[in-house]
């Protein structure tokens, strides 16, 4: 038996992500380079967590549920 995905929380990350790659205007080659747009936040969430503290809390505060969703992915 494989694993269980909850649809609705998928389709909404995706949704969010995009939301993301819109307000930052990454041109699209880029994102396709990167695995696509909940791939790409991934990676921006990791390069943030990253950074010294403070200086990554303006896109955290942007997008709170995206990268509460995507922290909730990393744990679990």
């Amino acid at each position: 038996m494989g694993e269980l995905i909850d649809l609705r929380e998928e389709l909404y990350l995706r949704l969010l992500a995009r939301r993301l790659v819109e307000d930052l205007c990454v041109p699209p080659e880029t994102i396709e380079e990167m695995g696509g747009v909940v791939d790409f936040a991934v990676s921006l969430m990791r390069q943030v967590d990253d950074l010294p503290e403070g200086n990554g809390e303006t896109i955290c505060d942007d997008h709170p549920e995206l990268f509460e969703l995507l922290r909730k992915r990393a744990a679990g």
